[in-house]
């Protein structure tokens, strides 16, 4: 089984992922204000406990950050379609 990327701008879709192996997706964001924010993000559902992230990503001022996700299937996962939400919030500073 290949892993697959759907270039979907509003979902992080990871396609299918082999037993063990794992792929990531990056959101990029840019900070047009004049001060710097922080982006707190959460995860929630079934693939949750499967995703890697920060929680927490500084972007300074006029600024560009990257968030990165990665999704590992462990060697013993069951077949199936995981699913969720990933929150992003984006706060002053």
């Amino acid at each position: 089984m290949l892993v697959g990327f759907d270039v979907d701008d509003s979902a992080l879709i990871f396609g299918s992922v082999i037993r063990g192996g794992g792929s990531s997706r990056n959101i990029n964001i840019d900070n047009n204000f004049q001060f710097p924010v922080v982006a707190v993000i959460s995860a929630e559902g079934d693939i949750a406990p499967l995703l890697h992230f920060d929680n927490l990503v500084e972007i300074g001022e006029n600024e560009f950050g990257e968030l990165s996700f990665n999704v590992i299937a462990p060697s013993d996962i069951n077949d199936g379609f995981y699913s969720g939400n990933v929150t992003i919030e984006i706060f002053r500073k």
